[in-house]
Protein backbone atom coordinates (compact mmCIF):
# COMPACT_ATOMS: atom_id res chain seq x y z
CA UNK A 1 0.00 0.00 0.00
CA UNK A 2 2.63 2.72 1.03
CA UNK A 3 4.68 1.45 -2.22
CA UNK A 4 1.88 2.07 -4.13
CA UNK A 5 0.83 5.32 -2.84
CA UNK A 6 4.54 6.68 -3.27
CA UNK A 7 4.43 5.37 -6.94
CA UNK A 8 1.36 7.58 -7.63
CA UNK A 9 2.74 10.69 -5.98
CA UNK A 10 6.37 10.26 -7.92
CA UNK A 11 4.35 9.18 -11.23
CA UNK A 12 5.48 12.88 -12.77
CA UNK A 13 5.00 13.61 -16.43
CA UNK A 14 8.17 13.60 -18.00
CA UNK A 15 8.73 16.82 -19.55
CA UNK A 16 12.51 17.82 -18.52
CA UNK A 17 14.43 19.79 -20.51
CA UNK A 18 17.19 17.34 -21.18
CA UNK A 19 14.55 14.51 -21.40
CA UNK A 20 15.02 14.70 -25.19
CA UNK A 21 18.54 15.05 -25.99
CA UNK A 22 18.84 11.97 -23.43
CA UNK A 23 16.49 9.72 -25.24
CA UNK A 24 18.77 11.00 -28.73
CA UNK A 25 22.03 10.13 -27.27
CA UNK A 26 20.34 6.54 -26.35
CA UNK A 27 19.55 6.25 -29.51
CA UNK A 28 22.55 6.97 -30.74
CA UNK A 29 24.31 4.22 -28.58
CA UNK A 30 21.79 1.96 -29.00
CA UNK A 31 22.18 1.72 -32.70
CA UNK A 32 26.06 2.67 -33.06
CA UNK A 33 27.20 0.34 -30.26
CA UNK A 34 29.60 3.09 -29.50
CA UNK A 35 29.62 6.60 -27.69
CA UNK A 36 29.70 9.73 -29.20
CA UNK A 37 32.52 11.73 -28.16
CA UNK A 38 32.11 15.02 -30.08
CA UNK A 39 29.14 17.36 -29.72
CA UNK A 40 26.96 16.37 -32.57
CA UNK A 41 24.02 18.62 -32.14
CA UNK A 42 24.66 22.47 -32.14
CA UNK A 43 26.25 24.20 -34.67
CA UNK A 44 27.88 26.61 -32.33
CA UNK A 45 29.98 24.19 -30.84
CA UNK A 46 30.99 21.70 -33.27
CA UNK A 47 34.63 20.56 -32.39
CA UNK A 48 33.76 20.59 -28.74
CA UNK A 49 35.03 17.52 -27.24
CA UNK A 50 32.89 15.89 -24.11
CA UNK A 51 32.49 12.61 -22.37
CA UNK A 52 28.86 11.35 -21.52
CA UNK A 53 28.42 10.26 -18.01
CA UNK A 54 25.44 9.60 -18.48
CA UNK A 55 25.70 7.09 -21.63
CA UNK A 56 24.42 4.04 -19.53
CA UNK A 57 20.87 5.59 -18.14
CA UNK A 58 20.36 7.18 -21.74
CA UNK A 59 20.61 3.02 -23.21
CA UNK A 60 18.41 2.25 -20.71
CA UNK A 61 16.17 5.25 -21.19
CA UNK A 62 15.97 4.57 -25.07
CA UNK A 63 15.32 0.90 -24.64
CA UNK A 64 12.35 1.02 -22.21
CA UNK A 65 10.80 4.14 -24.22
CA UNK A 66 11.27 1.83 -27.52
CA UNK A 67 9.33 -0.85 -26.37
CA UNK A 68 7.14 0.59 -23.84
CA UNK A 69 6.65 4.17 -24.65
CA UNK A 70 5.72 7.08 -22.28
CA UNK A 71 4.07 5.24 -19.85
CA UNK A 72 6.59 2.72 -19.53
CA UNK A 73 9.03 4.98 -19.36
CA UNK A 74 7.74 7.56 -16.54
CA UNK A 75 6.40 3.76 -14.75
CA UNK A 76 10.10 2.57 -14.47
CA UNK A 77 11.56 5.72 -13.24
CA UNK A 78 8.68 6.63 -10.64
CA UNK A 79 9.49 3.00 -9.36
CA UNK A 80 12.70 3.43 -8.62
CA UNK A 81 12.41 6.93 -7.00
CA UNK A 82 9.79 5.15 -4.47
CA UNK A 83 12.31 2.21 -3.86
CA UNK A 84 15.25 4.86 -3.01
CA UNK A 85 12.52 6.70 -0.38
CA UNK A 86 11.58 3.00 1.14
CA UNK A 87 15.15 2.02 1.17
CA UNK A 88 16.44 5.50 3.04
CA UNK A 89 14.16 5.09 5.52
CA UNK A 90 16.14 2.57 7.40
CA UNK A 91 13.45 -0.06 8.31
CA UNK A 92 11.97 -3.28 7.17
CA UNK A 93 8.60 -3.53 5.32
CA UNK A 94 5.76 -3.29 6.26
CA UNK A 95 5.70 0.78 6.47
CA UNK A 96 3.30 1.87 9.26
CA UNK A 97 0.71 4.70 8.96
CA UNK A 98 3.10 7.03 10.79
CA UNK A 99 6.34 6.34 8.83
CA UNK A 100 3.68 6.94 5.43
CA UNK A 101 3.08 10.15 6.45
CA UNK A 102 6.96 11.04 6.91
CA UNK A 103 7.34 9.56 3.52
CA UNK A 104 4.76 11.64 1.83
CA UNK A 105 6.27 14.59 3.46
CA UNK A 106 9.46 14.06 1.75
CA UNK A 107 8.33 12.47 -1.53
CA UNK A 108 6.29 15.81 -1.92
CA UNK A 109 10.07 17.68 -1.62
CA UNK A 110 12.26 16.29 -4.16
CA UNK A 111 9.41 15.70 -6.32
CA UNK A 112 8.87 18.98 -8.46
CA UNK A 113 11.92 19.58 -9.79
CA UNK A 114 14.69 16.54 -8.86
CA UNK A 115 12.36 13.24 -9.83
CA UNK A 116 10.88 12.38 -12.79
CA UNK A 117 12.27 10.42 -15.66
CA UNK A 118 16.06 12.00 -15.41
CA UNK A 119 19.22 9.76 -14.67
CA UNK A 120 19.76 11.01 -11.01
CA UNK A 121 16.89 8.64 -10.35
CA UNK A 122 19.45 6.28 -10.98
CA UNK A 123 21.93 8.64 -9.07
CA UNK A 124 19.76 8.56 -5.97
CA UNK A 125 19.58 4.87 -5.64
CA UNK A 126 22.78 4.52 -5.72
CA UNK A 127 23.55 7.51 -3.12
CA UNK A 128 21.10 5.66 -0.55
CA UNK A 129 23.21 1.98 -1.19
CA UNK A 130 26.48 3.78 -0.51
CA UNK A 131 25.06 5.77 2.51
CA UNK A 132 23.42 2.63 4.51
CA UNK A 133 26.50 0.68 4.13
CA UNK A 134 28.34 3.41 5.25
CA UNK A 135 25.80 3.87 8.71
CA UNK A 136 26.31 0.56 9.05
CA UNK A 137 30.10 0.71 9.05
CA UNK A 138 29.52 3.62 11.56
CA UNK A 139 26.76 2.58 14.06
CA UNK A 140 27.59 -1.61 13.59
CA UNK A 141 30.91 -1.39 13.09
CA UNK A 142 30.36 -3.94 9.83
CA UNK A 143 32.84 -3.97 7.44
CA UNK A 144 31.06 -6.48 5.12
CA UNK A 145 28.99 -3.72 3.11
CA UNK A 146 32.56 -2.35 2.23
CA UNK A 147 33.25 -4.35 -0.06
CA UNK A 148 30.47 -3.94 -2.60
CA UNK A 149 30.63 0.02 -2.67
CA UNK A 150 33.55 0.05 -5.65
CA UNK A 151 31.07 -2.28 -7.99
CA UNK A 152 28.45 0.48 -7.30
CA UNK A 153 30.83 3.15 -8.37
CA UNK A 154 31.50 1.09 -10.69
CA UNK A 155 27.97 1.18 -12.35
CA UNK A 156 27.39 5.00 -11.12
CA UNK A 157 30.53 6.69 -13.33
CA UNK A 158 28.58 5.20 -15.94
CA UNK A 159 25.36 6.70 -14.97
CA UNK A 160 25.37 10.30 -13.71
CA UNK A 161 28.05 12.50 -13.02
CA UNK A 162 27.12 12.42 -9.00
CA UNK A 163 29.53 10.36 -8.37
CA UNK A 164 31.22 12.75 -7.11
CA UNK A 165 29.15 13.59 -4.93
CA UNK A 166 29.33 9.94 -3.78
CA UNK A 167 32.93 9.81 -3.57
CA UNK A 168 33.13 12.79 -1.53
CA UNK A 169 30.71 11.36 1.23
CA UNK A 170 33.11 7.79 1.48
CA UNK A 171 35.86 10.60 1.77
CA UNK A 172 34.60 12.58 4.37
CA UNK A 173 33.33 9.56 6.56
CA UNK A 174 37.18 8.29 6.32
CA UNK A 175 38.30 11.49 7.16
CA UNK A 176 36.66 12.21 10.14
CA UNK A 177 36.97 8.09 11.83
CA UNK A 178 40.69 8.86 10.92
CA UNK A 179 40.92 11.81 12.82
CA UNK A 180 38.92 10.12 15.66
CA UNK A 181 40.76 6.88 15.57
CA UNK A 182 44.32 9.17 15.77
CA UNK A 183 42.62 11.30 18.64
CA UNK A 184 41.87 7.88 20.54
CA UNK A 185 38.42 9.39 20.34
CA UNK A 186 36.76 6.14 17.98
CA UNK A 187 35.55 3.06 18.88
CA UNK A 188 36.67 1.80 15.46
CA UNK A 189 39.45 -0.45 15.07
CA UNK A 190 42.37 0.16 13.03
CA UNK A 191 41.37 -2.73 10.33
CA UNK A 192 37.74 -1.25 9.55
CA UNK A 193 39.43 2.29 9.06
CA UNK A 194 42.30 0.43 6.73
CA UNK A 195 39.11 -1.50 5.27
CA UNK A 196 37.17 1.76 4.54
CA UNK A 197 40.07 3.34 2.94
CA UNK A 198 40.63 0.22 1.02
CA UNK A 199 37.30 0.42 -0.16
CA UNK A 200 37.52 3.94 -0.99
CA UNK A 201 40.49 3.76 -3.59
CA UNK A 202 39.27 0.63 -5.26
CA UNK A 203 35.49 3.11 -5.56
CA UNK A 204 37.66 5.97 -7.23
CA UNK A 205 39.69 3.57 -9.65
CA UNK A 206 36.57 1.93 -10.41
CA UNK A 207 35.28 5.07 -11.93
CA UNK A 208 38.03 5.14 -14.88
CA UNK A 209 36.35 1.57 -16.17
CA UNK A 210 33.87 3.55 -18.34
CA UNK A 211 34.31 3.94 -22.31
CA UNK A 212 36.03 7.64 -21.78
CA UNK A 213 38.22 6.01 -19.01
CA UNK A 214 40.67 9.54 -18.02
CA UNK A 215 39.15 11.28 -20.45
CA UNK A 216 35.51 11.17 -17.89
CA UNK A 217 37.08 12.96 -14.72
CA UNK A 218 38.79 15.47 -17.42
CA UNK A 219 35.13 16.52 -19.02
CA UNK A 220 33.98 16.62 -15.07
CA UNK A 221 36.98 19.50 -13.77
CA UNK A 222 36.78 21.31 -16.93
CA UNK A 223 33.02 21.59 -16.91
CA UNK A 224 32.51 23.35 -14.10
CA UNK A 225 31.77 27.31 -14.99
CA UNK A 226 30.42 29.92 -12.71
CA UNK A 227 27.43 30.59 -14.98
CA UNK A 228 25.62 27.54 -14.71
CA UNK A 229 25.34 28.83 -11.03
CA UNK A 230 23.79 31.66 -11.67
CA UNK A 231 21.36 31.09 -14.48
CA UNK A 232 20.34 27.20 -14.70
CA UNK A 233 17.55 26.43 -11.76
CA UNK A 234 18.71 23.66 -10.02
CA UNK A 235 22.20 25.38 -9.09
CA UNK A 236 20.50 28.34 -8.07
CA UNK A 237 18.84 28.77 -4.34
CA UNK A 238 15.47 28.77 -3.26
CA UNK A 239 13.32 31.91 -4.16
CA UNK A 240 9.25 32.65 -2.52
CA UNK A 241 8.11 32.21 -6.34
CA UNK A 242 8.80 28.25 -5.62
CA UNK A 243 5.72 26.51 -4.57
CA UNK A 244 7.42 23.80 -1.57
CA UNK A 245 9.80 26.27 -0.31
CA UNK A 246 7.76 26.37 2.73
CA UNK A 247 7.94 22.72 2.97
CA UNK A 248 11.90 22.75 2.44
CA UNK A 249 11.88 25.63 5.68
CA UNK A 250 9.76 23.32 7.73
CA UNK A 251 11.96 19.89 6.93
CA UNK A 252 15.30 21.93 7.12
CA UNK A 253 14.92 23.30 10.18
CA UNK A 254 13.39 19.97 12.18
CA UNK A 255 16.72 18.22 10.46
CA UNK A 256 18.97 20.72 12.34
CA UNK A 257 17.01 20.42 15.53
CA UNK A 258 17.23 16.72 15.44
CA UNK A 259 21.00 17.23 14.80
CA UNK A 260 21.50 20.01 17.85
CA UNK A 261 19.46 17.88 20.23
CA UNK A 262 20.46 13.92 19.15
CA UNK A 263 24.09 15.46 18.47
CA UNK A 264 25.78 12.70 21.53
CA UNK A 265 24.05 10.09 19.93
CA UNK A 266 24.63 10.35 16.43
CA UNK A 267 28.03 9.17 14.67
CA UNK A 268 29.90 12.77 14.12
CA UNK A 269 30.33 11.55 10.16
CA UNK A 270 26.74 11.15 10.02
CA UNK A 271 26.13 14.37 11.67
CA UNK A 272 28.43 16.21 9.31
CA UNK A 273 27.55 14.96 6.16
CA UNK A 274 23.84 15.58 6.62
CA UNK A 275 25.18 19.45 7.81
CA UNK A 276 27.06 19.54 4.89
CA UNK A 277 24.28 18.64 2.14
CA UNK A 278 21.69 20.50 4.49
CA UNK A 279 23.95 23.81 4.32
CA UNK A 280 24.55 22.91 0.41
CA UNK A 281 20.38 23.76 0.27
CA UNK A 282 20.90 26.83 0.74
CA UNK A 283 22.97 27.60 -1.95
CA UNK A 284 22.11 25.36 -4.26
CA UNK A 285 18.88 24.05 -5.28
CA UNK A 286 20.27 20.44 -6.41
CA UNK A 287 21.59 19.71 -2.96
CA UNK A 288 17.82 19.55 -1.66
CA UNK A 289 17.68 15.62 -3.14
CA UNK A 290 20.68 14.39 -1.58
CA UNK A 291 20.29 16.16 1.97
CA UNK A 292 16.74 14.92 1.79
CA UNK A 293 17.74 11.18 1.25
CA UNK A 294 20.39 11.45 3.87
CA UNK A 295 18.51 12.69 6.24
CA UNK A 296 15.59 10.68 5.87
CA UNK A 297 17.00 7.92 7.85
CA UNK A 298 17.37 9.96 10.78
CA UNK A 299 13.73 11.18 11.11
CA UNK A 300 12.48 7.52 11.38
CA UNK A 301 14.99 7.32 14.22
CA UNK A 302 14.17 10.32 16.21
CA UNK A 303 10.43 11.85 15.09
CA UNK A 304 7.09 10.06 15.03
CA UNK A 305 3.48 11.47 15.18
CA UNK A 306 3.73 10.17 18.92
CA UNK A 307 7.43 10.80 19.42
CA UNK A 308 10.23 13.97 19.16
CA UNK A 309 13.41 13.12 20.14
CA UNK A 310 12.60 10.76 22.80
CA UNK A 311 9.28 13.34 24.39
CA UNK A 312 5.59 12.45 24.14
CA UNK A 313 3.83 14.59 22.37
CA UNK A 314 0.23 15.19 23.68
CA UNK A 315 -2.55 15.38 21.01
CA UNK A 316 -6.22 15.64 21.25
CA UNK A 317 -7.94 11.88 22.54
CA UNK A 318 -7.96 9.73 19.49
CA UNK A 319 -12.10 9.75 19.96
CA UNK A 320 -12.87 13.15 19.56
CA UNK A 321 -15.37 12.93 16.50
CA UNK A 322 -14.19 16.68 15.81
CA UNK A 323 -10.47 15.09 15.34
CA UNK A 324 -11.53 12.39 13.30
CA UNK A 325 -13.77 14.32 11.14
CA UNK A 326 -10.63 16.59 10.60
CA UNK A 327 -8.55 13.77 9.68
CA UNK A 328 -11.04 12.15 7.37
CA UNK A 329 -11.54 15.45 5.60
CA UNK A 330 -7.94 16.11 4.96
CA UNK A 331 -6.65 12.83 4.25
CA UNK A 332 -9.75 12.58 1.97
CA UNK A 333 -8.53 16.10 0.76
CA UNK A 334 -5.15 14.93 -0.39
CA UNK A 335 -5.74 11.30 -1.57
CA UNK A 336 -8.35 13.15 -4.44
CA UNK A 337 -5.75 15.44 -4.77
CA UNK A 338 -3.16 12.62 -5.26
CA UNK A 339 -5.66 10.39 -8.04
CA UNK A 340 -6.42 13.49 -9.65
CA UNK A 341 -2.77 14.14 -10.80
CA UNK A 342 -2.41 10.73 -11.19
CA UNK A 343 -4.88 10.23 -13.63
CA UNK A 344 -3.79 13.60 -15.15
CA UNK A 345 -0.16 12.09 -16.03
CA UNK A 346 -1.78 9.03 -17.05
CA UNK A 347 -4.06 10.97 -19.86
CA UNK A 348 -1.23 13.05 -20.77
CA UNK A 349 1.36 9.84 -21.02
CA UNK A 350 -1.42 7.96 -23.17
CA UNK A 351 -0.18 11.04 -26.04
CA UNK A 352 3.00 12.08 -26.51
CA UNK A 353 1.83 15.54 -28.16
CA UNK A 354 -0.33 16.05 -24.37
CA UNK A 355 3.03 15.90 -22.68
CA UNK A 356 4.69 18.22 -25.20
CA UNK A 357 1.88 20.89 -24.77
CA UNK A 358 1.78 20.21 -20.98
CA UNK A 359 5.77 20.85 -20.58
CA UNK A 360 5.39 24.27 -22.88
CA UNK A 361 7.05 22.63 -25.62
CA UNK A 362 7.00 23.99 -29.41
CA UNK A 363 5.32 21.18 -31.02
CA UNK A 364 2.99 23.54 -33.49
CA UNK A 365 6.11 25.85 -33.76
CA UNK A 366 8.28 22.23 -35.00
CA UNK A 367 5.88 21.84 -37.09
CA UNK A 368 5.33 24.31 -38.84
CA UNK A 369 9.15 24.61 -39.67
CA UNK A 370 8.84 20.91 -41.07
CA UNK A 371 5.94 21.57 -42.99
CA UNK A 372 7.99 24.97 -44.91
CA UNK A 373 11.28 22.88 -44.99
CA UNK A 374 13.44 25.83 -42.71
CA UNK A 375 17.35 25.52 -43.08
CA UNK A 376 19.91 27.47 -42.27
CA UNK A 377 21.27 28.30 -37.99
CA UNK A 378 18.54 28.21 -35.96
CA UNK A 379 18.30 30.31 -32.70
CA UNK A 380 16.35 28.57 -29.94
CA UNK A 381 15.35 28.89 -26.32
CA UNK A 382 17.41 27.11 -23.89
CA UNK A 383 14.94 25.35 -22.50
CA UNK A 384 13.56 23.76 -25.60
CA UNK A 385 17.34 22.55 -26.63
CA UNK A 386 16.97 18.85 -25.67
CA UNK A 387 13.17 18.89 -27.18
CA UNK A 388 14.55 20.06 -30.90
CA UNK A 389 17.48 17.53 -30.48
CA UNK A 390 14.72 14.51 -30.39
CA UNK A 391 11.86 16.38 -32.45
CA UNK A 392 13.40 18.24 -35.05
CA UNK A 393 16.63 16.33 -35.82
CA UNK A 394 16.79 18.68 -39.13
CA UNK A 395 18.47 21.74 -37.53
CA UNK A 396 20.80 21.93 -35.02
CA UNK A 397 21.13 23.58 -32.19
CA UNK A 398 22.22 27.02 -30.81
CA UNK A 399 22.35 26.24 -26.96
CA UNK A 400 20.76 22.93 -24.97
CA UNK A 401 21.23 21.50 -21.68
CA UNK A 402 24.69 19.66 -22.16
CA UNK A 403 26.27 23.10 -23.09
CA UNK A 404 26.14 26.12 -19.85
CA UNK A 405 29.45 24.94 -18.76
CA UNK A 406 31.12 23.94 -21.85
CA UNK A 407 34.02 26.21 -22.65
CA UNK A 408 36.62 26.74 -25.32
CA UNK A 409 39.46 28.37 -26.27
CA UNK A 410 37.56 31.50 -24.27
CA UNK A 411 34.59 30.72 -26.07
CA UNK A 412 31.80 29.80 -24.54
CA UNK A 413 27.89 29.26 -26.58
CA UNK A 414 25.95 29.63 -23.31
CA UNK A 415 27.51 32.84 -22.46
CA UNK A 416 26.74 34.29 -25.99
CA UNK A 417 22.56 32.68 -25.68
CA UNK A 418 22.78 34.84 -22.13
CA UNK A 419 23.69 37.93 -23.93
CA UNK A 420 21.52 37.72 -26.60
CA UNK A 421 18.15 36.61 -24.74
CA UNK A 422 19.04 39.71 -22.33
CA UNK A 423 19.48 42.06 -25.28
CA UNK A 424 22.77 43.24 -24.11
CA UNK A 425 24.88 46.13 -26.41
CA UNK A 426 26.61 42.83 -27.77
CA UNK A 427 23.71 41.04 -28.84
CA UNK A 428 23.49 42.36 -32.48
CA UNK A 429 27.11 41.89 -32.96
CA UNK A 430 26.61 38.17 -31.67
CA UNK A 431 23.84 37.29 -33.83
CA UNK A 432 25.87 38.37 -36.86
CA UNK A 433 28.73 36.15 -35.66
CA UNK A 434 26.64 33.14 -35.60
CA UNK A 435 25.01 33.81 -38.62
CA UNK A 436 21.54 33.52 -37.18
CA UNK A 437 18.90 32.27 -39.61
CA UNK A 438 15.75 32.04 -37.74
CA UNK A 439 14.95 32.23 -34.36
CA UNK A 440 12.38 30.27 -32.17
CA UNK A 441 12.14 31.44 -28.75
CA UNK A 442 9.12 32.02 -26.16
CA UNK A 443 6.71 34.53 -27.26
CA UNK A 444 6.89 36.39 -24.19
CA UNK A 445 10.80 36.91 -23.87
CA UNK A 446 12.39 40.19 -23.81
CA UNK A 447 14.14 39.04 -27.11
CA UNK A 448 10.71 38.53 -28.96
CA UNK A 449 9.67 41.92 -28.08
CA UNK A 450 13.34 43.54 -29.40
CA UNK A 451 12.74 41.03 -32.43
CA UNK A 452 9.62 42.41 -33.51
CA UNK A 453 10.45 45.78 -33.48
CA UNK A 454 12.93 45.10 -35.95
CA UNK A 455 12.47 45.20 -39.80
CA UNK A 456 15.84 42.46 -40.15
CA UNK A 457 13.36 40.29 -38.98
CA UNK A 458 9.96 38.99 -40.47
CA UNK A 459 7.63 37.09 -37.71
CA UNK A 460 6.31 34.42 -39.74
CA UNK A 461 4.92 32.03 -37.33
CA UNK A 462 3.61 32.51 -33.43
CA UNK A 463 1.08 30.80 -31.03
CA UNK A 464 0.36 30.79 -27.24
CA UNK A 465 3.62 29.31 -26.61
CA UNK A 466 6.47 30.00 -29.19
CA UNK A 467 6.94 32.96 -32.20
CA UNK A 468 9.51 32.37 -35.04
CA UNK A 469 11.48 35.15 -36.48
CA UNK A 470 12.68 35.10 -39.93
CA UNK A 471 16.25 36.89 -41.65
CA UNK A 472 14.58 39.24 -44.05
CA UNK A 473 17.55 39.86 -45.83
CA UNK A 474 21.17 38.29 -46.38
CA UNK A 475 24.13 39.12 -44.32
Amino acid sequence: MSFLLLLIILFAPPIDPDLGWHLKMGEIIYNTRSVPIYNLFSYTMPAYTWADSYWLTQVVMYTVYKFGGIILLTSVFSIISAFSLLLAREKKFPVSLKELGILLIFSLLIKPTHMGVRPLVFSSFLLVIVWDILKDFLYNKSVKGLIFIPFVFLIWANIHADFVAGLLLVAGILFVETFLFILKKNSQPGRNIILLLCSFVLSALATFINPYKDFLWKTLLKETQPLQFKHIAEWTSLSNKDAYLYLYLLIFSFTFIILWYKKKELSLGELLAIAVAGIATIRFTYAIRPFALLSLGLWFRYFNTQTFLGKTITLPPNNSLFIKGMFRLYGGMFIIYILYTFAFTLYACSNQNKIFLVGGYPLRAVAFLKENSYQGNMFNYYGWGGFLIWKYPEAQTFVDGRMPSWNKRGQNAFADYIDITTVKINAGELIRKYKIDFFLIRKDSLLSKTLEQNNFWEKVYSDNISVIYKRTAEW
